[in-house]
Parts: structure tokens; C-alpha cells; sequence
């Protein structure tokens, strides 16, 4: 992820999940959800329940090989 992204996606990732931790928020709506870096982050970083909307082709396949290696890290970690 370039610095530029990294730098966008932590910020709103942030802003997300103070907002939520405010209003008592679990479950989230991540609509064009791209390759789902901002999705990824809401579930680990802020444990929230994202359901991620994505049309690309594309951008699904890397968000499912993300998500993949994400799994094995926490799931191995627990």
C-alpha cells in the first residue's frame, strides 16, 4: 500500500472507529470497498463487523487473499 493510501485509510479507519466506540456501533457498511484495506483494519484494529461491498472482480480476489492471510495470523495467535 503506497504511504499516500496508508495515510488515508488509517485516518478514516480512526475516525470510524471512535464514531462507532461513541454510538455503541458493531456493524459497519464498507460500500465500494475496493481491495478492502479500510475493511480489514475496522475488523482487527477496531472489532467491528464489516460487511464489504465490492463489484471489481479484481479488487474482490485481493481483498480474499488479504483476508486469507490475515486469518491464519490472528487465528494462529490466539
Amino acid at each position: 500500500m503506497s504511504p499516500k493510501k496508508i495515510h488515508e485509510v488509517s485516518r478514516l479507519a480512526d475516525y470510524i472507529i471512535t464514531k462507532c466506540n461513541e454510538l455503541g456501533v458493531r456493524k459497519v457498511i464498507d460500500i465500494g470497498a475496493g481491495q478492502g484495506y479500510l475493511s480489514h483494519i475496522l475488523v482487527t484494529a477496531g472489532n467491528l463487523n464489516v460487511v464489504a461491498v465490492e463489484c471489481k472482480d479484481w479488487n474482490i480476489h485481493e481483498a480474499n487473499k488479504r483476508g486469507a492471510k490475515i486469518s491464519k495470523y490472528y487465528v494462529s495467535n490466539i
